[in-house]
């Protein structure tokens, strides 16, 4: 059997000199639905660590399954996430992110395009999901509530507990500069 063939709709470069990173990022669209890859070098504990990663996605833009490698930190994840919301990582299931829809990986905006697409929101109604995110630099999986609002101008502004961003996006939802001053800014 072959792969499901994808089409490359954006490519994009993000710098955070909060972070110490760099990513390089390509969404792509099939038959199946969405997919979005990078590969990211970003200082943890004075070592530069080399993050690939892909997510699919179904047609709707939730998360289908995420395969994670870090090489230097000896560490994977496999995610598989089934309708309506059961997450397994690494062959375990984790009745805590029962629900959530998206993942959220701590060390890109990229993941950032899934409920900006999603949602589909008129401007100035905010809307609470609920997000599986893999933190950086813990490396642990935890269920978040995030608030997304888009405003009239498309800029959007994203929440989390106390943290807030702005957000500009493109015209796929993908962010160009996240956060004032920016955290990550898109350099192409």
């Amino acid at each position: 059997m072959t792969a499901p063939q994808h089409r490359v709709i954006v490519e994009r470069t993000w710098e955070s000199e909060l972070l110490g990173s760099r990513e390089d990022f390509i969404l792509s669209t099939g038959e199946d639905g969405h997919r979005l890859s990078g590969t990211t070098l970003i200082l943890h504990e004075g070592t530069r660590a080399q993050i690939d990663w892909i997510v699919a996605l179904r047609p709707d833009w939730s998360t289908r399954s995420a395969s994670i490698d870090i090489p230097v930190l000896a560490t994977s994840f496999e995610v598989e996430v089934t309708d309506p919301g059961r997450w397994t990582i690494n062959g375990n299931y984790r009745p805590d992110l029962e629900g959530c829809i998206d993942i959220d990986l701590g060390w890109t905006p990229s993941t950032n395009t899934l409920p900006i697409r999603r949602l589909a929101l008129a401007p100035g109604t905010p809307r609470t999901i609920l997000i599986a995110w893999l933190q950086w630099p813990e490396l642990l999986f935890v269920p978040a509530e995030q608030i997304y609002t888009m405003h009239s101008d498309g800029r959007w502004t994203y929440a989390s507990g106390d943290f807030s961003a702005g957000l500009l996006v493109d015209e796929q939802g993908v962010v160009i500069d996240y956060g004032d001053p920016p955290i990550w800014r898109a350099v192409r």
